[in-house]
């Protein structure tokens, strides 16, 4: 996923928001692995949902 979509808190918490067909956000935690040209590879947190086509907020909010 784009390298924008990833927030990290201070405690190295890294996230994205997802963003439903309704608009609804939604925050899921996951571990960030490889990145290169502007991507990262995410795998979800244990509990957490994030699906293959999942539309992501980029950037700040």
């Amino acid at each position: 996923m784009p390298e924008g979509a990833l927030t990290t808190t201070a405690n190295g918490t890294a996230s994205v928001t997802v963003v439903s067909p309704g608009g609804r956000e939604r925050r899921i935690e996951v571990a960030p692995g490889a990145s290169a040209d502007g991507l990262v590879a995410v795998t979800q947190a244990a509990g957490q949902r994030l699906s293959a086509g999942d539309r992501v907020v980029v950037g700040d909010r």
